[in-house]
């Protein structure tokens, strides 16, 4: 079953959000954020055409985008700090009249906003995977704020594959509002989007 995973990052100051899919052909696409708005503006390249990436995983696809927003904005940065986190049940608005083209200046998208991390603020009842390196655990928040499990120890499911930890945090989220975030080794956060929801 294909997954969509969202990442935030600033590449020279400019906040974008890269969009990967797994399944038979892993891509990555990618927005720049406008700043205020729930809004994104896709890239495109010199014929106007959207940009995309592919990859033999989704891991190589994102690889390649960050790679690729590095050359095109600059050095890669944290998300920058919003004043209301996105949640998983909120809609991006796709601004597709006005995409981001190789000669527009990289000065208008930059939000002049000191890049800092953004913390993650779990509720109850949200699912967290915690890449371990080795292998991930998966477990369900049983307090707002919490990232790590309680009691310690405590985990619903481990696997050392990550599409399986993601298929089934996915299977359990289903048909709630559940929210399913990775958390990766040096405390990064990304959330997963159900499939269906739009790039």
């Amino acid at each position: 079953m294909p997954i969509s995973i969202d990442y935030e990052f600033t590449f020279g100051g400019v906040p974008c959000l890269v969009t990967t899919t797994t399944g038979s052909r892993p891509t990555a696409w990618m927005y720049v954020i406008e700043t205020g708005r729930h809004a994104l503006r896709p890239l495109v390249d010199d014929a106007g055409q959207r940009v995309e990436i592919l990859g033999a995983t989704d891991r190589d696809a994102l690889d390649g985008a960050l790679l690729y927003l590095e050359r095109r904005f600059g050095a890669r940065g944290a998300a920058w700090n919003r004043v209301e986190p996105r949640s998983q049940a909120e809609l991006w608005t796709i601004l597709r009249d006005t995409p981001v083209r190789p000669d527009d200046d990289t000065r208008s998208l930059d939000p002049a906003i000191t890049p800092e991390s953004l913390p993650l603020e779990t509720r109850v009842g949200d699912i967290l995977i915690r890449d371990r390196a080795t292998h991930f655990d998966l477990w369900s928040v049983t307090h707002d704020g919490a990232t790590e499990p309680d009691p310690p120890g405590l985990r619903l499911f481990a696997t050392d594959r990550r599409a399986e930890a993601l298929e089934k945090a996915l299977e359990m989220a289903a048909r709630t509002d559940t929210r399913v975030f990775v958390i990766d080794s040096r405390g990064s956060w990304t959330l997963v989007r159900r499939p269906g929801d739009p790039t």
